[in-house]
């Protein structure tokens, strides 16, 4: 019983030591969310079922669907929304159909295709 005890006080004690960004960085991969920055370079052709130029968005948690209006990421004339796709493949906010910033509402998500072909790729070990 002592020595079972004594491993959980170890053990505690073990995990408060770690760094906060460790517990909560494990917590979110154990849960299945994306760890943000997690290798993607937006300068690289992911290949893939998307078409990497084109825009894709996503309502909470449906799947992604092909936007009609902005269709390509040139089109996107939101300077916030334009700036994350092209550095990052992914944006969360609203676009008006002719691609300028929407009203502060339901936020959707936005992805490139490029991204969302990185996210598809089997990862190596």
């Amino acid at each position: 019983m002592r020595n079972v005890l004594m491993g959980g006080i170890f053990l505690f004690f073990g995990v408060l030591s770690l760094p906060p960004y460790a517990i909560g960085a494990t917590a979110r991969q154990a849960a299945g969310a994306e760890v943000v920055g997690a290798h993607y370079q937006a300068v690289k052709a992911y290949p893939g079922i998307f078409e990497p130029r084109h825009v894709y968005s996503r309502f909470s948690q449906t799947s992604w669907q092909g936007s009609l209006h902005p269709a390509l990421v040139k089109d996107v004339t939101c300077y916030q929304a334009q700036r994350a796709l092209a550095r990052h493949g992914k944006w969360t906010g609203e676009l008006k159909r002719d691609g300028s910033c929407g009203d502060s509402g339901e936020p959707h998500l936005w992805a490139t295709g490029n991204f969302l072909n990185f996210r598809m790729a089997p990862k190596s070990p």
